[in-house]
């Protein structure tokens, strides 16, 4: 899902080049239009820093997980030390000069990441935690 109409383009797109048969949908993650307690995973990839609201995307995701589901929530990390970039690098082998782009424009800086886990306190998750992957992080909230 995506709330873009491009994005959705260019994922359908994407997945008809690989032979993947997927159901994309335009919405926005503040009012998923799912019912009540229909996941036990929600994921969220290279997003989060785009949300100005994440307390409301939080607790949004919270309604649609069922009770012991997960929000795993991926970002990059703005300000990562140039040895993780180039070792993320290294394993998804992109060009390194776009890659250095994205990680000074996109993600979340590691004191923008420990607010967020601020946040995601005041939210309706009982547990988070959150772990460094050097160039990403990984925020993992839990429905109790």
């Amino acid at each position: 899902m995506d709330i873009s109409r491009e994005m959705i383009k260019i994922a359908h797109k994407n997945a008809q080049k690989e032979g993947v048969s997927i159901e994309f949908k335009l919405m926005s993650a503040y009012d998923l239009k799912f019912e009540d307690e229909s996941f036990e995973l929600v994921i969220t990839v290279g997003t989060i820093h785009h949300f100005n609201k994440p307390l409301d995307f939080f607790n949004e995701a919270f309604r649609v997980l069922k009770r012991g589901g997960e929000l795993w929530v991926y970002d990059i990390v703005r300000n990562a030390k140039p040895k993780d970039v180039k070792l993320l690098s290294k394993m998804i082998n992109p060009p390194l000069f776009p890659l250095l782009l994205v990680f000074k424009l996109h993600g979340l800086t590691e004191e923008e990441w420990h607010n967020l886990v601020d946040i995601s306190k005041t939210a309706k998750f009982k547990t988070h935690r959150l772990k460094n992957a050097g160039a990403f992080m990984k925020l993992i909230l839990k429905k109790i």
